[in-house]
């Protein structure tokens, strides 16, 4: 029998056996966890980079459907996409929450999944995001005379 098949036929009791031994001996599985992120790096950050891409889909499929798109001009291409407060009280709701309004990225959407999706967010494209700060609170694709006079 080779260690795959070993492995399959005692993975529960492997499983097990592993966790009893780290119970028992927290300072060297301390310093293993340690060794394996000194030798490797990239690995490590390609894990976290995965997770909170994962964690990312989550939050812009939750609120702009499977494919996420903009709500206001249907731009899907998820680099394009933020997430943005309907009440344009971003800066306001992020001093309030994290004590500084410049949170943004990951600590926001866990923010956001660990508060169970508040109802005053969307996906917009950047442009739409951009165009509705500038434009009081409008994106200038509701609004076409107002952008028409910035010309």
């Amino acid at each position: 029998m080779d260690s795959k098949e070993y492995y399959q036929k005692n993975k529960e009791r492997i499983k097990k056996y592993s966790l009893d031994w780290a119970k028992r001996n927290p300072e060297r599985k301390r310093e293993q966890r340690r060794l394996y992120k000194k030798r490797h790096p990239e690995k490590i950050k390609e894990g976290h980079r995965k997770y909170f891409e994962r964690i990312r889909r989550k939050v812009f499929i939750h609120y702009g459907g499977n494919p996420p798109k903009c709500a206001c001009c249907g731009e899907s291409g998820l680099r394009f996409l933020t997430i943005d407060h309907k009440n344009n009280n971003g800066n306001t709701e992020r001093l309030r929450i994290f004590g500084h309004k410049h949170v943004a990225g990951n600590m926001f959407y866990l923010w956001i999944i660990k508060n169970n999706f508040p109802k005053d967010l969307q996906v917009l494209c950047f442009n739409c995001n951009f165009g509705k700060a500038r434009n009081k609170g409008i994106c200038p694709h509701k609004d076409l005379n107002r952008s028409l006079s910035i010309i």
